[in-house]
């Protein structure tokens, strides 16, 4: 479970609520249900996707849609005011353009639910100050590239200020090297050197961070 599930109040994640079951049987109510929460008012381009998305009716536009939701229910907790500085932070010359285009492509891409919540969640940290925008695309490159359950153990609370895990424990952090969130990290001396250590990068410390705090909120 993806620490992002109970931060600030435990989400439900889509396999708790019918928003698949809205998206394949009443793709309008779907909409209907974001545009009343306001949700798309902070995020241009999902906006766009959604008017592109309505005038098309496949399967492949509805698990698009479905995963634009999701991503949208990352914002949930943000006050009015804070939606609004996420919108200006996406609305900011070509680099908030160039985020944009990254986010839509990846939620395009994603394979999980909890993925695509937990880039609305950046998003949302990007508009409050805690990431750059040039942080937010590279974490959205590395939450795709990384497998779902992966990045759960990467996330866990429990992790915070612990010391390294046991090397029986560790075979997700290799799994996340590709990702770009761990490194490998040999042994220093001679009796060491043989020794492999899996630890985060500055990036993977990043997202550990950003998330660890809202758990802590």
């Amino acid at each position: 479970m993806l620490p992002l599930r109970f931060s600030r109040g435990r989400r439900k994640s889509a396999k708790d609520r019918p928003v698949l079951e809205a998206v394949f049987t009443a793709g309008e109510a779907a909409y209907d249900l974001v545009v009343k929460d306001e949700l798309l008012e902070a995020v241009p381009f999902a906006s766009i996707a959604f008017k592109v998305l309505k005038a098309r009716d496949t399967v492949g536009d509805r698990l698009f849609a479905a995963k634009l939701i999701e991503f949208l229910r990352g914002l949930d907790d943000l006050s009015p005011m804070q939606r609004e500085q996420v919108r200006d932070k996406l609305l900011a010359g070509d680099d908030g353009a160039r985020a944009g285009q990254t986010l839509l492509l990846v939620v395009d891409r994603l394979n999980d639910f909890d993925k695509a919540r937990l880039l609305g969640f950046l998003v949302g940290e990007c508009g409050t100050g805690a990431l750059s925008l040039d942080q937010l695309r590279r974490l959205a490159a590395a939450v795709d590239a990384a497998f779902v359950d992966d990045l759960e153990d990467f996330l866990d609370p429990a992790l915070e200020g612990a010391d390294a895990e046991p090397l029986g424990q560790q075979q997700h952090r290799e799994r996340l090297v590709a990702a770009g969130l761990i490194r490998v990290v040999m042994g220093e001396t001679i009796h060491t050197m043989n020794i492999v250590h899996y630890d985060p990068t500055d990036l993977g410390t990043l997202l550990q961070q950003v998330v660890w705090n809202s758990v802590r909120a």
